[in-house]
């Protein structure tokens, strides 16, 4: 049995204790002050103990501080085992389902591409502009703008182009759109930027699954298109529909003594997922 050090009254335990802990077990690091010559006397031997600490002492060093005081540094070293053994028994898991915040620009919103306000229209349809309308005025100033008889784009990209006009040049995008009978998503997105709405706030679901481990295990790289393990059930998006779900989290932490450490996993939920930026 080891023999526990018992140190001396006049040797001071110092504020500035270290713990580490890894898979094998748990190294503690303590220093004491007082006299000089009391830490040359009662400096602890290898192979005993301290009371109220793990392990056995494995290094001790004795420096001067000054003339008359001196310091200990005591090195401890625990490698007991968990329960006997050296497998890892995770806990059961707890599943927690959170819901984060998240900013998204304005033209990403559903009622520009889901079809509910606006007919048909989304930022995917094509949008056509002649410059050869009939009016020459309004002709002369669309060709100084789009540089061509017809300019082909998207909805969306309309408005990337249109982000960067002029109030003059946006007007005369707005008389063509009044031509052609075809203006009410454009101005209805603009309406919503002139007045300073760039982005809007969008809700998604974080799941969250917390382990404790006997065994440091190896985390996993996020970025995988994956859906959360584990859970029995997780929410819908607003029309039924199933969110796609990115790893965004896997993180390892020791928390308790002798190495028992805690696992944390995190999904987050989308309502969309371009699979050729993500892995599965």
């Amino acid at each position: 049995m080891a023999v526990k050090w018992r140190g001396s009254t006049e040797l001071q335990l110092q504020a500035d204790l270290e713990m580490a802990y890894d898979q094998d077990g748990c190294t503690t690091i303590l220093t004491y002050m007082g006299p000089y010559a009391e830490c040359i006397a009662r400096r602890p031997k290898r192979g005993q103990t301290i009371k109220g600490y793990p392990g056995a002492i494995q290094r001790v060093t004795v420096s001067r501080m000054t003339m008359e005081r001196g310091k200990i540094v005591v090195t401890l070293r625990d490698d007991t085992e968990i329960e006997g053994t050296g497998d890892d028994k995770p806990s059961k898991p707890r599943f927690e389902l959170i819901w984060v915040e998240i900013d998204k620009p304005l033209e990403t919103h559903p009622i520009f591409n889901e079809e509910p306000k606006f007919g048909t229209e989304t930022m995917a349809n094509e949008a056509k502009i002649r410059t050869n309308t009939g009016n020459g005025d309004l002709d002369a100033r669309l060709q100084k703008i789009f540089g061509s008889k017809e300019y082909v784009t998207t909805n969306g990209g309309l408005i990337q182009l249109m982000k960067s006009m002029t109030p003059y040049e946006r007007a005369a995008v707005y008389e063509y759109m009044s031509v052609v009978t075809w203006k009410d998503f454009v101005q209805g997105f603009f309406e919503k930027w002139d007045a300073g709405i760039e982005s809007y706030r969008l809700y998604a679901p974080v799941a969250r699954k917390t382990t404790e481990h006997l065994v440091q295990p190896v985390p996993e790289r996020p970025g995988k298109i994956e859906k959360p393990v584990g859970f029995s059930k997780l929410p819908k998006r607003g029309n039924g529909k199933d969110f796609k779900w990115i790893k965004t989290t896997d993180q390892f932490s020791w928390t308790g003594r002798y190495g028992r450490g805690e696992r944390i996993e995190e999904w987050t939920g989308s309502d969309e997922i371009d699979e050729d930026l993500y892995a599965k």
